[in-house]
């Protein structure tokens, strides 16, 4: 429970000066664009970090295990089999 210190009028005004002085600190700090540029730039790398994992992961797997595992896959999604020789 707060004191009544902070609830009291004095006490309340303080409270808005405090989160107005937080909000013109992250408008001058530039926050938000500084986040969506963090996020733009982890977004933009998802990709070439996906072609790196599946890259590696060729080199290193068998293909007759990929195709194993990726057999009940194609078959719930209603894909034909393919024969591979």
């Amino acid at each position: 429970m707060l004191p009544d210190e902070y609830l009291s009028i004095r006490g309340l005004r303080r409270w808005w000066e405090a989160v107005r002085r937080i909000a013109n600190e992250i408008r001058d700090d530039n926050a938000p664009t500084l986040a969506a540029a963090i996020a733009l730039s982890g977004l933009l790398a998802l990709a070439p970090a996906l072609i790196a994992l599946f890259t590696v992961c060729s080199l290193v797997t068998d293909p007759q295990t990929v195709r194993d595992q990726r057999a009940p896959l194609a078959a719930s999604s209603g894909e034909r089999k393919v024969r591979h020789s």
